[in-house]
This record gives C-alpha cells, structure tokens and sequence, in this order.
C-alpha cells in the first residue's frame, strides 16, 4: 500500500495530539476514586499503542522526501538510498508548528501576573512563638500572650508582626521553626 509523504505526516500529527489529550484527561482523574486505576491502566494502554504506531511511521524510509524539510531545494534530483523518516524531523511533537520567538514573547506579556508572597509570621505557631520570646529572655504571662494575637486594628497586628521580627533577630533563633 503507498501513502504519500503528506498522509504519514497527517497521521503522525494526528497521533501526537491524540497522546497529548490523553496525557491530559489521565492527569484530570481523581486517584482516590475505585475506578481510577483501571481507567489509568486504559489511558496508558492506548498511549502506547498510538506511540508505537508514531515510531512505526518514524521509522518508515522516504525516497524522495519534499524539500522543505530538507532544507534545500531539490527540484529535480532524485535520491537514490531511502531516508528513514526520524532522521528528518527532530524528536518531539509535530502536531503543532514551532512558534515564532516574537509569538512567544508577545503571549508571556499578555499572561495575567500576580505577586506571590508568603508572610514569615503567619508560618509561625504560638507555642514556637513563646519559645521564641524564653529564648530571647521576653517574659509575658499568658494572658499577656494571647491578648497579643486578639487584634482589633491595622496597627496589633503590626505591632505582632514587628514583635515576631524581633526574635528573629539571629539566625540561631530560627532554627525553632
């Protein structure tokens, strides 16, 4: 059965978006449900099916493969050993064109940014705290303590905060946390 160059190509196209969309559905299953690992084992059962059959197209030989892909023209001049197909193309998914570099910048720019930032005082539980304050020779009573964590404005919260820093001061004390 002949296929031509273009039909091979389409196949493969087809297989390596195919495997893409599964890869996809497998990773969306919940693993705590009774049926996720039969169906896991299903998704990768047809995954590699479908990329035996894209190494089976790779490596199929072409006589006279079109000269965009060689790079050169090659009107008019016959091969005469046969290529294997893998040799003409890079590894890797050829189910979409390789985006322009201005494409790729233009698309990050357009990406939505958010500040991601972690406050060290909301890491730090109250008992590590009191162990803190011992350490650093900061006595409070109790009460004392846990008024200090009932804010009522901007500004307790400031002053926990500011206080928190301070036995932080050295890098001796935050091996507690």
């Amino acid at each position: 059965m002949a296929l031509t160059f273009q039909e091979i190509l389409d196949r493969i196209r087809i297989i390596d978006r195919d495997v893409t969309e599964l890869n996809r559905l497998k990773s969306r299953l919940p693993a705590d449900r009774p049926y996720s690992s039969s169906l896991q084992i299903s998704f990768d059962k047809q995954i590699n099916e479908l990329l035996n059959e894209r190494v089976g197209l790779m490596e199929l030989e072409v006589l006279d493969p079109p000269s965009w892909i060689l790079g050169v023209p090659t009107t008019g001049i016959s091969q005469e050993t046969p290529v294997p197909l893998k040799g003409l193309f890079p590894s890797g998914d050829l189910s979409k064109e390789k985006p322009d570099d201005q494409d790729v910048i233009n698309f990050l720019r357009e990406l939505p940014k958010t500040e991601i930032h972690l406050h060290l005082e909301a890491c730090v539980n109250k008992d590590t705290m009191k162990r803190l304050m011992a350490k650093n020779g900061i006595n409070v009573t109790d009460e004392e303590f846990e008024a200090k964590f009932n804010f009522k404005d901007l500004n307790s919260f400031i002053q926990v905060f500011f206080l928190f820093s301070r036995l932080l001061k050295n890098l001796l004390t935050s091996h507690f946390l």
